[in-house]
């Protein structure tokens, strides 16, 4: 968990990148871009934004955080979405009890009802749909988390302290 932010971030460019026909220099390995993260930001968590702001150049691309309805318009154009939220550690619980009885089921806001903490922490995904039903995230946790590592909440509102950035190129 503590390098999920390295894992959404390297997703993300290793997607843009791979848009890009012709790229000079070609494109990275998916596990080079996340490793080359880690090394310098390390194995206890990051910020997500600080991390984009410091390597995103490198890779010759650009990001931008946007609301709701910004990460809606990345990913109708096909570019999947860096997004990060809050969480007690009580709710890290709940969350991956949810997702233990309801691998493909929909993760709304009474289902975190009632948590209270102390102790925040933040994780990082990648947005990779939208639609009516929710919004569906791929997570850091491997293939047997959730729906093959995917999972899905009924709106941004569910998770608490959302933020998206997306990542582009010129």
């Amino acid at each position: 968990m503590e390098t999920c932010y390295a894992n959404a971030i390297a997703a993300v460019f290793y997607l843009a990148m791979h848009r890009i026909v012709g790229r000079k220099g070609g494109h990275p390995d998916f596990c080079d871009i996340r490793e080359r993260i880690v090394d310098e930001y390390g194995y206890e968590g990051a910020y997500t934004n600080k991390v984009l702001q410091n390597v995103s150049g490198e890779y010759r691309l650009h990001y931008v955080e946007v609301d709701g309805n910004g990460a809606r318009q990345a990913l109708n154009e096909r570019r999947p979405v860096v997004a990060r939220f809050i969480w007690y550690e009580e709710e890290v619980e709940r969350y991956k009890k949810f997702f233990r009885k309801n691998p493909k089921g929909t993760l709304r806001k009474d289902d975190l009802r009632g948590v209270t903490g102390n102790k925040a922490s933040g994780h990082a995904v990648v947005m990779t749909r939208i639609s009516p039903r929710g919004i569906t995230f791929m997570n850091s946790w491997g293939e047997k988390f959730a729906n093959g590592g995917f999972f899905s909440v009924e709106n941004e509102n569910v998770l608490r302290g959302m933020k998206f950035y997306d990542v582009y190129w010129l």
